[in-house]
């Protein structure tokens, strides 16, 4: 299992912060493999947004 599919799955058992936290850690690492502008990096950093603003509702 992925990251990518670890966070989301944290973050839809109910645990957005974590979830959010888990994205945070893999753009980094996605820009720095694929580049800023790749479809993937794209992706998770859509990914840390939502979660980010799930994360923020839940509290």
């Amino acid at each position: 299992m992925s990251i990518d599919n670890l966070a989301y799955w944290t973050g839809r058992a109910g645990d957005g912060a974590a979830a959010r936290a888990m994205y945070a850690d893999l753009l980094p690492i996605s820009e720095h493999v694929s580049g800023p502008e790749h479809p993937d990096t794209l992706i998770t950093r859509a990914n840390l947004a939502y979660w980010s603003d799930e994360a923020g509702r839940l509290h």
